[in-house]
């Protein structure tokens, strides 16, 4: 069995024209039946020649020119009748010559003024809703560090409004201990004063106590 070996892909021929992917798919889909190619499954092989078909519909296309004047100039008249994909057959390519590049392609497509137009449009379009999100991102970030310093702000407040209750409750318990001491203090002197009393009291009440005769006998004896 031959293998293949000079069947390309699409991004081969994005490489070898300089066109973006999304046209040369979509010249490969509108002008498929000026197209070489094997398809393997959902993959489609194409022969070399499909560079320069596709550098010479992009060509054509940029110099304003529509589906049916492309084909007839491409595929050779309306007659040009599309070929199935399993029956069709490729002219073998001849081998480079010794030193030149493997693979060269055939000239450089032009790109017409209104593509150039719309492709730098969508740039622009493209590089204003970046520049959106990125004010969007600093906006946001920029209130989350408002944010941020509210909330130290805040918390400095409550801190220095702690420490300042905490030295005022401090005063009062000193304050309170004092006071505490002092009424202990207090009832000691008052304790011994009214035991003083008691015992005065006491003494009085005995000697009221005696008979007469001896409280006389002992004052004058």
């Amino acid at each position: 069995m031959k293998i293949e070996t000079d069947r390309i892909k699409i991004g081969n021929i994005v490489a070898r024209t300089g066109l973006s992917e999304k046209d040369v798919r979509t010249f490969a889909q509108e002008y498929d039946e000026l197209l070489s190619y094997r398809q393997l499954g959902r993959v489609k092989l194409y022969t070399e020649s499909a560079i320069g078909t596709i550098a010479e519909i992009a060509r054509l296309t940029g110099e304003g020119k529509d589906h049916a004047a492309i084909t007839r100039e491409i595929g050779g008249g309306p007659g040009t009748r599309r070929v199935p994909a399993t029956s069709r057959r490729v002219t073998a390519r001849p081998a480079p010559a010794s030193g030149s590049p493997a693979h060269q392609p055939a000239f450089r497509p032009v790109i017409s003024p209104t593509a150039v137009a719309e492709m730098t449009a969508r740039y622009e379009q493209q590089l204003k809703r970046l520049r959106a999100r990125v004010e969007t991102q600093e906006k946001a970030l920029q209130a989350a560090k408002d944010g941020l310093l509210e909330a130290r702000s805040v918390i400095n407040r409550i801190i220095g409004a702690t420490d300042e209750q905490a030295a005022i409750t401090e005063e009062w318990i000193t304050y309170f201990d004092a006071r505490l001491r002092a009424i202990e203090d207090g009832q000691q002197d008052q304790a011994l004063l009214m035991q003083e009393w008691i015992e005065y009291f006491e003494a009085e009440l005995r000697l009221i106590k005696r008979p007469l005769h001896k409280r006389l006998h002992d004052r004058f004896r």
